[in-house]
């Protein structure tokens, strides 16, 4: 009896050491990882950075919003830049102040900006629209305030205010823009960037009909450059001599042509 029930035991646990093994021959192991619970995550995410917001809360936002939009439309038609202070909408408290100042042309509200890029522009916006030299120096970002003395330069013709521009291509617009603008070409002598130069002494030499502006082109890069000037005075005036002095037989011929179409046209209309 005693040897029946050993056997029993020993079969009973060969049967359990079988089922464990077949248990763990299905089971896939999981490997171990420090991956945050993506539910845990965006609780948490709501918590620090997303506080969720009661329906009535959001209905104020709304209606807090609508108002500063009013508030800033009227301050805008009124020129009313004390009513900007009591938007309580940041961006649109600072939308307010930079209008103003643009439309008054008062660098002072300027200040009231507290974005210092937004204010900056503000600063540039007046300072173009015054002439005031000095608000550029007040504008800290270098490309910003060389704008602002270029647009002042351009604005007020004055070529001297190009020279104390420290980025090559601003200095280059602000020479080429005031000698176009002024039909002067020893400021084209000023630009520095080749293609920049040609078009200057090009535009002045076709817009004044003047030779001598094109004679002043010079450019191994672009051999044509200098042609083409003269050959569109050539067309403008009528004037076949000017193709016949045109130093390549490209540029003549096509000068010829040109010119001898606006002749046509000229004496059909006529």
């Amino acid at each position: 009896m005693a040897v029946k029930i050993k056997q029993a035991s020993l079969v009973t646990a060969l049967l359990l050491v079988l089922a464990v093994l077949f248990i763990s021959s299905c089971t896939v192991p999981i490997a171990p990882t420090n991956e945050i619970n993506p539910a845990v995550r965006i609780s948490e995410k709501q918590e620090k950075n997303l506080p969720l917001k009661t329906p009535a809360e959001l209905q104020k936002e709304k209606e807090e919003y609508l108002l500063d939009q009013e508030i800033l439309k009227d301050a805008i038609a009124n020129l009313d830049s004390g009513s900007c202070e009591i938007i309580k909408n940041n961006l649109l408290q600072e939308t307010c102040y930079g209008n103003l100042a643009d439309l008054k042309n008062e660098l002072d509200l300027c200040d009231n900006i507290a974005d210092s890029s937004t204010k900056e522009g503000c600063i540039l916006v007046v300072a173009t629209n015054t002439l005031n030299t000095d608000a550029c120096s007040k504008i800290t970002n270098r490309e910003k305030s060389n704008i602002c003395l270029k647009d002042i330069a351009v604005n007020n013709s004055n070529s001297e205010l190009c020279k104390n521009i420290n980025e090559y291509n601003l200095a280059d617009e602000c020479y080429s823009s005031i000698g176009v603008t002024a039909k002067d070409v020893n400021l084209c002598d000023k630009v520095t960037d080749a293609d920049k130069k040609i078009s200057c002494y090009s535009t002045i030499g076709v817009a004044s009909n003047s030779v001598l502006a094109c004679e002043k082109i010079k450019s191994k890069a672009n051999p044509f450059a200098r042609d083409i000037c003269i050959g569109k005075i050539a067309v403008n005036t009528k004037n076949l001599t000017l193709c016949s002095s045109l130093k390549w037989n490209d540029t003549k011929k096509t000068c010829m042509a040109f010119t001898n179409d606006a002749i046509s046209k000229a004496n059909t209309s006529s």
